[in-house]
């Protein structure tokens, strides 16, 4: 089923991420007002514009951080300009990872055995 949701990472922080999974075990049981639980996962796929400036570039990675500090496991952000994929986890002093056209992501502990080639967001 796919809806439009934001998704509730505190009080005062309900950003929409461009896709959204969650587990069985995080299920979506109470969706209210369309404000669901934190993810799992969150993909971010970031415009041109959001490259234009340094306080553009500086509001997308403190998006990411308010993913990480919600406890979200994986976050992928997806760059179409440069073809790459940044993946980020919910501890921040896990390194970032960036892959390229000629990688293979995958879903990890979140979507076991999930693998998606990167070429194929691009083509």
């Amino acid at each position: 089923m796919l809806v439009e949701v934001n998704v509730k990472l505190g009080p005062q922080n309900v950003p929409l991420p461009d896709v959204a999974f969650w587990t069985a075990a995080r299920k979506l049981e109470g969706l209210a007002w369309r404000v669901a639980p934190v993810p799992n996962l969150a993909v971010e796929i970031w415009s041109e514009h959001d490259w234009e400036t340094k306080k553009r570039q500086g509001e997308a990675r403190a998006k990411v951080g308010k993913y990480q500090a919600a406890g979200v496991e994986l976050i992928w952000l997806i760059h179409p300009k440069n073809k790459t994929v940044e993946v980020y986890h919910a501890d921040p002093n896990t390194p970032t990872q960036t892959f390229t056209i000629e990688d293979e992501l995958s879903g990890e502990e979140v979507i076991p055995g999930f693998k998606l080639r990167v070429a194929d967001l691009f083509e």
